[in-house]
């Protein structure tokens, strides 16, 4: 089925003049001012707005043609469906990027030295977590520790030689 759109035409005086409703979606244009309007099924000529530009329609996802393969604007795709050079923006090319690098750099080197005495004490260590880690394994673990005697009233048992000559037993012996 074919779709028939409605479109009318005069001048602004004889729009004015005859104040027509027009279809919902009818256009209304004036030859004489170069405007139009757009029919909503209900509303009078004089009640309805110009149609001004582009912004009284979504455009969310919509590029100007105006804007395709500017810098600034929307690239067009090479043959290998990449973006040419010639239309990335200066703050995207390799040589800008250095210096900015160079920048930053440049402009800490308190910050560095601090970083280089960090990795210096970490030796260099990429891994430094783990061998921390591993270190610490070697050490007495708190329930290794908790079968020792305590620091405070130590109680002995058993029997203790002194110097192999005399013999004593320690459970007469008090701190």
């Amino acid at each position: 089925m074919a779709i028939r759109m409605q479109q009318r035409r005069g001048t602004a005086a004889q729009w004015n003049a005859a104040d027509p409703v027009l279809a919902a979606g009818e256009i209304g244009f004036e030859t004489d001012t170069g405007k139009f309007k757009i029919g909503n099924g209900s509303s009078v000529w004089s009640a309805l707005l110009y149609f001004t530009d582009s912004q009284d329609f979504d455009t969310t996802n919509f590029v100007l043609n105006s804007q395709k393969g500017t810098a600034s604007g929307v690239a067009t795709l090479d043959a290998d469906g990449l973006l040419p050079v010639a239309q990335l923006p200066d703050g995207h090319l390799t040589a800008k990027i250095n210096t900015k690098i160079a920048e930053v750099v440049g402009s800490a080197p308190g910050t560095l030295d601090t970083l280089q005495e960090i990795a210096n004490a970490f030796n260099n260590n990429p891994n430094y977590a783990d061998s921390v880690s591993a270190a610490m394994a070697d050490k007495a673990s708190l329930a290794q520790l908790a079968t020792k005697a305590p620091l405070e009233s130590p109680t002995f048992s058993g029997t203790y030689k002194y110097n192999s000559v005399t013999t004593c037993n320690i459970n007469n012996f008090k701190p």
